[in-house]
């Protein structure tokens, strides 16, 4: 015999036997609930998940011990990528600053956004990924010392707090002054010379963070710079990675090379040394980002169904192609950056994937894992993807790059970027070539791009009318003014 209960209708003897069925029931669930969830983290996804933003000026993948390098560079990062998911193919849109975090923040290649030179601004007729999460009733904030991502350029938009003074008023300077170009060079060499950014730069993000309330969300960009140029390590990380033994004359200085790249190092110790000092930067970087991600998780501000991001704006080269720095080109060295997304009560823990991820996916990414309208007309995907209960982001056969910009060395490209071909045209001659990455990883054979190439030539056509119809999209004419 069974009884049917109607809604609202109390049976007289049997509201105990009702009282303690429905208990036991939410028990049950509860604990199936939280078993499913330990299992798939997609069975229990929060609303509205903190987003912590660690973006690194300069860092190239390769240069991580957790994407296989051979020195001990980044040992809390390496603990991260093991609590989350570290994307072996991740790649910036561009080689320098200013494309690439536009990039970033607009979800639009560095084509169509327009932010290819120093004194052009960011678009003020698109969404960016910080206004979005704002209008979602996120708190946004930002810490930078870059002039060239500052908000002078329009980066700001969409923070309630854009934090990029005060590094300069801590190194008593003005970045870009309104003065000759002499000046505001030797007041940017100023702040790339300055060690120990990093950590001014995270305690600066934790007192901004530290008395946001619990029921409050928040987006938390910490876009952190030691490992750029100058090389300038504080003397305990100087002492992990440099030979005590080197006599030679380099020092950690570029900003004065650039001319003459390369001339300074007489001998393989000269670039090693070079080499050497960057490594102790990522190293003293690396424990900066301990302080940032161990603070805000004892705060309970950094939790397993919260968002930790670690990446980079670009890599940067050491004479593999003839150049130092970044911007020239787009060779592995300065377009593979680390991308780790670590958020145990969502994502799967311990996984590398090989799926090829760059960054015009994290405003729509971020923007749906918000709970937030994700603008329309965006090339990038969402890589939080599920599919029948397990992770799968979108496969993708490459992802494309362009690069522009007036510096001695630099070449205007553009590039397509296969699982392992890479295939370049070049815009100031139209020539194309392409790398098997496979058995030439260091680019350093360039294969002509002809009819006989027809696998590489196919690459080529998709490269030529991806670039075509980001021409047609450009988000504002050049050079912007608001």
């Amino acid at each position: 015999m069974s009884t049917r209960f109607s809604a609202g209708k109390r049976i007289s003897g049997l509201s105990a036997t009702v009282t303690f069925a429905a208990a036991l029931t939410f028990a049950l669930a509860v604990a199936f609930t939280a078993a499913r969830a330990a299992d798939n983290p997609e069975a229990v996804k929060p609303a509205k998940p903190n987003i912590v933003f660690v973006l690194v000026d300069s860092l190239r993948a390769e240069s991580l011990s957790c994407y296989g390098y051979h020195r001990p560079t980044t040992p809390f990062i390496d603990q991260l990528a093991g609590e989350g998911i570290l994307f072996q193919n991740y790649f910036a849109n561009s080689t320098w600053t200013a494309p690439t975090v536009a990039t970033l923040f607009t979800g639009l290649s560095s084509i169509r956004h327009g932010r290819n030179n120093v004194i052009d601004r960011l678009p003020g007729n698109v969404p960016v990924l910080a206004g979005v999460l704002r209008d979602a009733g996120y708190r946004t904030l930002a810490v930078t010392c870059n002039p060239v991502a500052g908000s002078r350029w329009g980066y700001q938009r969409g923070f309630d707090i854009f934090d990029d003074f005060s590094i300069p008023l801590y190194l008593e300077t003005d970045l870009f002054p309104h003065e000759k170009a002499e000046s505001a060079d030797a007041r940017h060499q100023q702040l790339v010379g300055a060690p120990g950014l990093d950590d001014k730069m995270v305690g600066i993000a934790l007192r901004l963070t530290r008395n946001i309330p619990a029921e409050q969300p928040f987006f938390l960009l910490v876009y952190l710079y030691d490992p750029h140029w100058d090389y300038n390590p504080l003397p305990e990380y100087k002492a992990m990675f440099v030979d005590p033994e080197y006599k030679g004359e380099v020092t950690g200085a570029y900003w004065n090379l650039r001319e003459n790249e390369g001339a300074q190092f007489k001998t393989p110790a000269d670039l090693k040394h070079f080499v050497d000092l960057y490594e102790a930067e990522i190293r003293q970087t690396d424990d900066a980002i301990e302080r940032l991600v161990t603070t805000l998780r004892e705060r309970g501000q950094l939790k397993d169904t919260d968002i930790l991001i670690i990446s980079a704006d670009h890599g940067e080269e050491f004479m593999e192609h003839g150049v130092l720095s970044h911007g020239k080109n787009l060779f592995e060295q300065a377009a593979k950056v680390p991308g780790i997304v670590v958020s145990p009560g969502r994502l799967p823990k311990g996984v590398v994937s090989e799926t090829m991820a760059t960054h015009i996916d994290w405003l729509p990414t971020l923007a749906k894992a918000a709970g937030a309208t994700v603008p329309g007309g965006l090339p990038g995907v969402d890589l939080f993807t599920f599919q029948d209960g397990q992770w799968s982001p979108p496969e993708r056969e490459g992802v494309f790059m362009h690069v522009m910009l007036d510096e001695p060395g630099a070449r205007p490209m553009i590039a397509i970027r296969a699982k392992d071909v890479k295939v370049i045209r070049h815009l100031d001659d139209n020539s194309a070539v392409a790398y098997d990455l496979a058995a030439d990883p260091g680019e350093q054979n360039p294969i002509p791009v002809t009819a006989d190439t027809p696998a590489y030539a196919a690459l080529l056509a998709k490269l030529d009318a991806w670039y075509a119809e980001e021409k047609e999209l450009l988000a504002c004419a050049l050079p912007c003014t608001y």
